[in-house]
């Protein structure tokens, strides 16, 4: 009876011990008594992150306008307001390889301009004596200078006594508008340059006057000089 009670103790205690637990180093993967512990699979995830869709444009849109910056936008082009008046011209004078002519003398109220760029008309019409100038060397390119006339030096406009024509005078601020930039290249056997003076009007009973030039303006050395009948400014 003693052996009985023995093995009943026994087999209870067998019934009432759970599943034996196993003790794992979570940075080893081995248990206390030193056994290896299989480690546990990693789980992968089998979702993708999702691309978003294309934005598709329609056919017919209409693609914006480009903005052009005003500071670097292109400036209208400027029309010279002083026309040639007249058909007739004077003959080519020549000095070195550097011919000139006077053509289309007119009296007419000519295009001043002040400081910010706002034109206007001359008060009172002038004498307008338009130029020809042409480089006649076949290799050689030259530079002119603006003729500026004066009262005395490189352009002057005289009577038939040899007196001077004064100079016009302009309001206060403003100035003549020239045609073009005061240095400008007269290329070898090419283009012309056209350039304008202004005087003030001579006399009525003046039947003539002589425009005188010095060469220096287009790197020759003399005087070129044209007479301008009255009767070709008065038509």
């Amino acid at each position: 009876m003693a052996g009985l009670g023995i093995l009943g103790v026994a087999i209870n205690g067998c019934a009432n011990r759970g599943p034996d637990v196993v003790h794992r180093d979570d940075q080893t993967g081995v248990k206390p008594d030193g056994k290896q512990v299989p480690s546990e699979p990693a789980q992968t995830s089998t979702k993708q992150k999702k691309q978003p869709a294309p934005v598709s444009q329609p056919k017919d849109a209409i693609p914006s306008p480009k903005i052009v910056d005003p500071e670097i936008a292109p400036r209208p082009h400027r029309v010279y307001a002083l026309r040639p008046g007249t058909n007739w011209e004077s003959g080519w004078q020549r000095v070195g390889e550097v011919r000139v002519r006077v053509f289309s003398p007119s009296i007419t109220k000519v295009p001043l301009v002040d400081s910010d760029g706002n034109e206007y008309s001359s008060p009172l019409p002038l004498l307008a004596l338009w130029l020809e100038i042409e480089n006649l060397s076949p290799s050689h390119s030259r530079e002119y200078r603006r003729w500026q006339p004066v009262t005395e030096g490189e352009c002057v406009l005289r009577n038939p006594g040899g007196i001077a024509l004064p100079l016009p005078v302009f309001p206060l601020g403003r100035r003549f508008m020239w045609p073009g930039e005061f240095k400008q290249q007269l290329p070898a056997g090419g283009s012309s340059v056209r350039e304008v003076l202004v005087f003030s009007q001579p006399a009525e009973l003046v039947d003539r006057v002589y425009l005188q030039l010095t060469a220096e303006r287009v790197g020759e050395v003399g005087t070129l000089t044209f007479e301008i009948p009255a009767g070709v400014w008065k038509k």
